[in-house]
């Protein structure tokens, strides 16, 4: 039968048909636009099972630090007590009392693609910068200090434990000079002592593959080498070969070395071809025709410098900020999440200097003044946990350089799915949206064209009507390609959104 023959009968303008549900899928940037299974954009929000939900924005907690953060940790002892500490070029400091004060033990003299890597041995906290002596401070200590004492003192760009044992990684010392595939590692439960000893087991290896060492990533059973382009397992074997490097992959590395982050046994990291997490064993890839391609296309490699890493276990993400597309003179302002349970991204727009999973710090007696003038005022008694702190966080320092927490109002949220076609037979008019989202101040902007080479410009953004669907002039929405932005106000109360239905009717051929 002739489309003629099967079109006799339904006029130019049909009746509405029934709705259909578009619902919120994965983040898919790379994909085509039409028929895209999952959403072109999903921004300011974090990827949950059936949709998406609220990301919260910053709220500072902190003074500021003289210069953009260069890196930060939290250290809770083996009591419980909990101290945070963070770098930029030229001093480390103590956070307490909602104001960060210098523990600098020296000035430092942080390189301009440096950082601060730190790594918590027992109750001591290690950081390193690769320009200055290796540091350490006892947790909640207010002072750093030269860490080794040994007869060798290689300084490093990078550091971790693996079992017993520090493990320092792209060194340099007075003897062998820079060495970017060496990784050194201390004397059996003493992070002070470096000189090579079979009898003390410390040593030092150079991995002949791979290129420069980027990241190490301890663990209680074995730890991980991230190098350029290989990635080695480090397993304690006992003298006199102490530990053995074995390849588990020889092509991928890691080209962003802040991108490296562990979670138990998983490392997420972006390689050469594209985001990865790694189980110590095999390497498997995350971003694949998702969001691979729009990283490479918006990321200026001269940056990774800038790039910093954080996990969200409460809402298992790993979160990578980055300068993205419109970052003004490489500067964050782009971060990512990767939902490891339901494998979707998301993006949040935020500008910030470094990302980190902090912990809530402890009170000192001082600090309780704050809270009350008397011991009969505190709501807990002082020997409570309590005031040890500890509490997760997702932080970043911001762009003022003072540190914030995750836990403001909700951020702005803006979803676009690919581009539909209602009516396989023509042009059509979509005559009503109704958004699936369980709150806050909710609009639609449409916009519909005949050829996927025309431009997108959406129309006015709607509210919805009395019966709560948003409906639009039929000049922007007739059309054979339909695109909808459904957008959330900032600091609205919403738990869950999770897609979109839509009434049409046939408008023409």
């Amino acid at each position: 039968m002739k489309l003629s023959q099967r079109l006799q009968g339904i006029p130019l303008r049909a009746n509405t048909v029934n709705p259909k549900v578009i619902p919120f899928g994965p983040w898919l940037p790379d994909r085509p636009n039409f028929a895209n299974p999952g959403l072109i954009t999903a921004k300011g929000v974090i990827p949950s099972a059936d949709g998406y939900r609220p990301m919260k924005g910053l709220s500072v907690q902190s003074t500021a630090l003289t210069a953009r953060c260069r890196g930060a940790a939290a250290i809770k002892t083996t009591a419980g007590q909990v101290s945070l500490y963070a770098g930029d070029a030229t001093k480390l400091y103590l956070f307490g009392s909602g104001a960060f004060a210098d523990a600098s033990g020296a000035t430092y003299t942080t390189a301009a693609g440096n950082g601060w890597e730190f790594a918590a041995f027992g109750n001591t906290l290690i950081a390193t910068n690769y320009n200055d002596l290796v540091q350490s401070v006892l947790a909640g200590g207010t002072t750093f200090a030269d860490m080794i004492t040994s007869t060798l003192k290689p300084k490093a760009k990078h550091v971790d434990v693996i079992r017993e044992f520090v493990f320092l990684g792209y060194t340099n010392d007075a003897t062998d000079g820079e060495k970017p595939n060496r990784v050194w590692w201390s004397a059996l439960d003493d992070q002070a002592d470096f000189d090579p000893s079979v009898t003390t087991q410390s040593d030092y290896q150079d991995i002949a593959y791979g290129g420069a060492v980027q990241r190490i990533v301890g663990g209680v059973e074995y730890g991980l080498v991230v190098l350029e382009t290989a990635i080695v397992r480090v397993t304690y074997i006992r003298p006199p070969l102490i530990f053995s490097f074995d390849a588990i992959d020889r092509d991928r590395g890691t080209d962003i070395p802040n991108s490296v982050i562990a979670h138990g046994r998983r490392v997420f990291m972006h390689t050469q071809e594209g985001f990865a997490i790694c189980d110590g064993s095999s390497v498997v890839p995350i971003g694949d025709e998702a969001v691979d391609r729009t990283f490479r296309n918006q990321f200026n490699p001269g940056n990774a410098h800038m790039v910093s890493a954080a996990i969200d276990p409460v809402n298992k993400l790993y979160l990578i900020a980055f300068p993205g597309e419109n970052s003004v003179a490489g500067a964050c302002n782009k971060l990512w999440a990767y939902n490891w349970g339901q494998n979707k991204w998301s993006e949040i727009e935020v500008d910030l200097d470094f990302v980190l999973r902090a912990l809530t710090p402890g009170y000192s007696l001082d600090n309780l003044d704050t809270i009350s003038g008397t011991l009969d005022g505190l709501a807990y008694s002082l020997d409570s946990d309590v005031w040890k702190g500890g509490v997760l966080k997702l932080a970043a320092f911001n762009t003022d350089h003072k540190l914030a927490y995750f836990d403001g109002d909700n951020l702005a949220a803006e979803f676009v799915p690919g581009d539909y076609q209602p009516s396989p037979l023509g042009r059509s008019e979509v005559t009503a949206i109704r958004p699936i989202i369980d709150g806050g101040t909710v609009t639609v902007a449409h916009s519909a064209r005949d050829l996927q080479a025309d431009t997108v410009t959406f129309g006015t953004a709607h509210s919805p009507n009395a019966d709560g669907d948003h409906t639009f002039a039929d000049q922007e929405a007739e059309g054979r390609f339909h695109r909808s932005k459904v957008s959330v106000a900032a600091a609205g109360s919403w738990n869950h959104a999770q897609g979109f239905s839509y009434t049409s009717s046939v408008s023409g051929l």
